[in-house]
């Protein structure tokens, strides 16, 4: 298989599927949410080519990502971020079973903070840790836009999920 590494040849395909279509994740419907929108995107040096081609297209008019099992880990969850903190347009995020740790959720915690068009992300089965739960908690508390957040299967305490139930009150949260 040929190196799609480089910026001329071909790109990698990234699994998208419109909102309510997903399996086993969050099930929103697809809307029109207006035109497209300009969201910068800053993606590390050492990111894998397929996590370069995930932020790109954050960049654009994208309402659906869905990117699980892909072992994206913190350095993709970072990329990831940079782009999803200015993002105007994504609805639906799945980033389940990466093996995403403290580091990616604290990064993707101060991207929702910014964020105020993401309504729906799960994010199970990773190794969050109770630091990233605390940073997760502080952002969905301040993020009212969020409605629905899966972090089931997630390696933290009992207080942290306690946290996380706190700040999605109202709110549909799996812990």
């Amino acid at each position: 298989m040929a190196d799609d590494s480089d910026s001329d040849g071909p790109m990698p395909e990234m699994p998208v599927a419109p909102a309510e279509q997903q399996g086993g994740g969050l099930q929103l419907p697809a809307r029109d949410y207006g035109g497209p929108q300009k969201t910068e995107v800053v993606v590390e040096d050492g990111a894998s080519p397929e996590v370069r081609v995930w932020a790109e297209k954050l960049a654009g008019d994208l309402d659906c990502l869905d990117i699980r099992g892909q072992n994206i880990g913190d350095s993709g969850a970072v990329a990831l971020a940079s782009a999803l903190g200015t993002n105007r347009s994504l609805k639906s995020l799945d980033i389940g079973m990466n093996g995403i740790g403290t580091e990616g959720f604290k990064a993707l915690a101060a991207a929702l903070s910014k964020n105020s068009t993401l309504l729906g992300l799960d994010a199970y089965c990773n190794d969050m840790g109770d630091d990233g739960a605390v940073a997760m908690a502080e952002a969905l508390k301040a993020n009212a836009t969020i409605k629905e957040v899966s972090l089931v299967g997630n390696k933290v305490s009992d207080e942290s999920k306690e946290l996380l139930r706190a700040a999605m009150e109202g709110r549909t949260i799996y812990v």
